[in-house]
């Protein structure tokens, strides 16, 4: 969250040395996370029409950092939220309206403005567990999980 003025750029020694090495491995890294990403989108597409659920466009330049979908509702991302868990699976807010934040609040006495979008984005977009990782078994586990959502 953000409550203050000001910026951290900081990179100590030990995250540098694992950021060396991940950048050694980047593209065995790149095509697991492609190979996780592109398993999920294939295997939710269906669900997702049935459901409303939007999924993130596929053929398009991809980091494959994360795998989020769209739900239609707060009130329906809560219930999946709730429902992943109860398979032991945890699924993320992905974005938080930084409009909304507490920094934010103090500078809003000053100028008031609305971001729907973005309030609608911070209570409807959630993550999957996406990491290279991630065993088959257990992406398996979420999507199985999520198909049994409705």
């Amino acid at each position: 969250s953000w409550s203050r003025l000001g910026s951290n750029y900081l990179l100590s020694e030990f995250s540098a040395a694992i950021l060396c090495a991940q950048l050694e491995e980047f593209q065995s890294i790149q095509n697991r996370r492609k190979f996780l990403w592109l398993n999920y989108w294939k295997s939710l597409s269906t669900w997702s029409t049935e459901t409303s659920v939007t999924l993130p466009p596929v053929g398009l330049e991809n980091s494959y950092h994360i795998f989020w979908i769209l739900l239609p509702s707060n009130l329906y991302a809560i219930r999946f939220i709730d429902h992943m868990k109860n398979y032991s699976v945890q699924v993320l807010p992905h974005y938080s309206a930084l409009h909304l934040s507490s920094m934010s609040r103090k500078w809003q006495q000053l100028c008031s403005f609305e971001c729907p979008r973005a309030e609608r984005l911070s209570s409807t977009l959630v993550r999957l567990p996406l990491n290279n990782s991630l065993s088959a078994e257990k992406q398996n586990i979420v999507i199985e999980a999520a198909l049994r959502f409705s």
